[in-house]
Parts: C-alpha cells; sequence; structure tokens
C-alpha cells in the first residue's frame, strides 16, 4: 500500500453503527467493531461511538465478550434543550466519563456534544478546566462542540472559533475542537463546509466530522443499497438522476489537509469539495495531490493530528470504495 494512503486514511473512521441510518442494537454494533478491529482493515478504524447515558451498558457488553484488548469509545452527549443547561449538561456527561476512566474494558478518551450558539467564554472556561483536570488521569481527554446548523451557522462557527481560541493556549487546542454534521436531515453547503475548515484552519482548531460520508467523493445520493461496482461508477460520474448532492470524505479530509498546508481560501477550498471525478486525487509514493496541489505524507500525517476522524454508521462502505478505487488493499 501507498504510504500516503496509508497516512491519509489511518485510523480516519469511528464507527457509530448505533446510530442512523444503521441503529443497530448495542450488541450487534460491538460485535461488528469487535470484528472489524481483528479484521485486515483495521488500520482504518477509529474508537466506538456511544452515549454517555450508555457507557454502562457497553462496559458489561465488553467485558462479557472477554475481548483482549479495550474498547476505545467516543461519548456522545445528549441534546440539548435550552443553552442554560450546557455546563450542566457537560458536569453529567464528565461524571459520566470519570466513572470509567480506570476501567480497561473501554477506554473513553473523547467526549462530542452539541453546543448552543450562545456559547459563553465561561462555559467554555469550565470546558477546559474540566479536560485539564481529565488530562491527570491516564488516558489524554479531548472534547468536540457541534452547533446545530442554521440559517446563521457560519456566523456562530466563526464567533465560537475565535472564542475557543481566545480561551485556550496552544496546548489546550489540542483538546477542544470541533465538529460539523455533513448529513442528516440537512446538509450543509459546500460554502459552509468550506467556511468550516478555512474557519478551523486560521485559528488552529481541531476538527472532525460525522454524518452522510459513507462515500470517498462528492456524488448524487442514490435510493437503496449500492454494490461496490456501483458506487465506483458513482465515483466516476455515471450517477443517476434522483437524490441530493452528497458529500465525500475524500473530499473533506482532502480539502482539510491541504488547507492545512497550504493555507487554501474558502472559494479553493469550495473547488476541492466539488470535485467528483476520481481522477482528480492522486496518491503516490511521495505524497497526495488533488489537481495542482500536492503535499508530501509527513505533511499529511500533520495534518490529520488537527483532523483525526469522521463518525460512520457503516466501516464496511467506506474501505469497499476505497478498494474498488484501488487506494488501499
Amino acid at each position: 500500500m501507498l504510504a500516503s494512503a496509508r497516512a491519509f486514511f489511518e485510523n480516519m473512521i469511528d464507527y457509530a453503527g448505533m446510530f442512523p441510518p444503521a441503529k443497530l442494537p448495542m450488541a450487534e454494533a460491538l460485535q461488528n467493531y469487535t470484528r472489524y478491529a481483528a479484521g485486515p482493515g483495521s488500520w482504518m478504524l477509529g474508537r466506538f461511538v456511544c452515549r454517555t447515558g450508555l457507557l454502562g451498558e457497553l462496559e458489561s457488553l465488553v467485558k462479557a465478550q472477554g475481548a483482549a484488548n479495550a474498547v476505545p469509545v467516543i461519548a456522545l452527549g445528549e441534546a440539548l434543550s435550552d443553552a442554560g443547561e450546557f455546563t450542566e449538561k457537560l458536569r453529567v456527561d464528565f461524571e459520566q466519563i470519570e466513572a470509567f476512566r480506570q476501567d480497561r474494558a473501554i477506554v473513553v478518551d473523547t467526549l462530542e456534544t452539541p453546543a448552543p450558539p450562545s456559547l459563553s467564554a465561561d462555559d467554555v472556561a469550565y470546558l477546559a478546566s474540566r479536560l485539564n483536570a481529565a488530562q491527570r488521569g491516564v488516558v489524554r481527554q479531548r472534547a468536540f462542540l457541534e452547533l446545530p446548523l442554521s440559517y446563521g451557522w457560519s456566523r456562530d462557527v466563526y464567533h465560537l472559533s475565535f472564542l475557543l481560541a481566545g480561551a485556550c493556549d496552544p496546548e489546550a487546542r489540542q483538546t477542544i475542537g470541533l465538529k460539523i454534521r455533513c448529513g442528516g436531515t440537512t446538509i450543509p453547503t459546500v460554502e459552509q463546509i468550506a467556511h468550516f475548515i478555512d474557519q478551523c484552519r486560521e485559528t488552529r482548531l481541531l476538527w472532525k466530522a460525522t454524518a452522510g460520508l459513507h462515500h470517498p467523493l462528492r456524488h448524487r445520493a442514490g435510493s437503496g443499497e449500492m454494490t461496490p461496482g456501483a458506487r465506483l461508477q458513482h465515483a466516476a460520474g455515471h450517477r443517476g438522476t434522483t437524490g441530493e448532492m452528497a458529500h465525500g470524505f475524500l473530499n473533506v479530509f482532502g480539502a482539510g489537509i491541504l488547507a492545512h498546508v497550504h493555507k487554501l481560501n474558502v472559494d479553493q477550498l469550495a473547488e476541492v469539495l466539488r470535485e467528483e471525478s476520481a481522477a482528480a486525487f492522486r496518491f503516490t509514493d511521495d505524497g497526495f495531490a488533488w489537481r495542482d496541489w500536492n503535499c508530501t505524507v509527513d505533511q499529511i500525517r500533520e495534518a490529520r493530528q488537527w483532523i483525526p476522524s469522521f463518525g460512520s454508521c457503516s466501516f464496511v462502505e467506506p474501505c469497499e470504495d476505497l478498494r474498488a478505487m484501488g487506494l488501499i488493499d
């Protein structure tokens, strides 16, 4: 396998099998994760995604399986019903996570939680303090905040990114980041994703993605299941006319990596995100390129430290597509 592809896709996919559209029972999702972790594509696998309130049930299932290794877990905070309850929800989330800090059946090192657009400096200071206290434990903790997609979402991302950057010292920026939802009931535009990536790069914040990124390239989402061959035809440009355009994880992460290396502007990022031709993305022994923009293997690895992963309810589909494109073994 090319070193550039390894660096690009390593540990990229957090498995969210319990979440839509898969919505598997926890036991089945955990069995899938265990199988993927023992399979040939394990190097692409990230963490298991579980709601904070279900961590106890997950721990019991992992122990019942008798797994040899601890399961790395992302704890997903509950949705907010009121902006004023953010700090209280954080307190509950951290208390639930702390219960598993010393338990080696599961290792919870990441919290992903919704955040209100009206997030205050005091809220951010509280989050930073809880993460700072958590760093004294055995596992480094990180948190990713997700703003609800709305009419003023890009403005909200702008304000929150600078709020986080102003409240966090350089070391803390390695522990607090933003999260973007690329699919689901409301899909962000290319321009919105470009703005999000640009803001995170400008303010030196971690970011990750979730939802809708089942396939590598931007494509028109069809109805029903497709075989790997049919998905490859989608990637090559042979698409039907039904469905709306869906974002691709190769586009999104390619844009993020190139933004980190070359400081691409919003318009340039939008071009990467709109790309539908597989031939425009090139992986070689020396690095990765989109059209005339190149980066080395070392630059990919460094950029991925700031863009760790995306959540997906399917691990098989992304892997099948990349194999069909000849990018992984």
